[in-house]
């Protein structure tokens, strides 16, 4: 997915700060990023969300009443976190031995202030976008991923080896570097759902 090529900390320092320049809730910026090009730290952060993922995965799996009444509660609780296809992705996180990051040279975790006023987790959505849209404009290639930010609430050694302490909280990572293939190919879409009161 992307060259073994380290990402300039230049390059690092223009896409944060067009994340600091998205629009927020009353320009309250509730995000901080935290920045990790430590491939070490990277390899041990995939390893503990691997393993909370593997445990889910498991719960998923099992065919024995008690796992699928656990299952109906969770996803009837809370629809969004507990849905069927991100699950289905656990399975490639095994088939790769747990190499969420897929090696990134630059793994960018966007952090909400938990206090921040209004919805925190749509401030850090638009920066996180500022930084893929950023990225694309400087040759660089971007993958969201929601596993860590999942897993880090049930594997207090992500939230160490990140030192993330209270008030924040990941909302989502992002991988950066140089992508392998030269070109974006455009992705198939089927309409939106579009609505137009006149």
């Amino acid at each position: 997915m992307f060259k073994n090529k380290p990402v300039e900390e230049d390059l690092i320092l223009r896409l944060i700060e067009s994340a600091r320049f998205a629009p927020s809730a009353g320009n309250g910026q509730p995000c901080k990023f935290l920045l990790v090009t430590n491939r070490e730290i990277n390899e041990r952060v995939d390893q503990e969300s691997a393993r909370v993922l593997g445990m889910i995965n498991r719960l998923y799996a099992g065919k024995e009443r008690w796992r699928k009444i656990i299952v109906t509660i969770l996803s009837a609780i809370s629809a969004s976190k507990w849905d069927q296809r991100p699950i289905a992705a656990m399975e490639k996180v095994r088939m790769t031995d747990g190499n969420i990051t897929f090696d990134a040279p630059a793994v960018i975790h966007v952090l909400k202030d938990k206090r921040g006023i209004s919805h925190p987790d749509i401030d850090a959505a638009i920066a996180s976008q500022n930084i893929v849209l950023t990225a694309h404009s400087l040759g660089l290639g971007t993958c969201y991923i929601g596993f860590i930010a999942s897993t880090a609430p049930y594997a207090p050694a992500i939230k160490k080896l990140l030192n993330i302490k209270y008030p924040h909280e990941i909302v989502t990572s992002l991988f950066v570097g140089y992508p392998k293939l030269p070109d974006d190919k455009p992705v198939p879409q089927g309409r939106g759902a579009v609505e137009w009161i006149r």
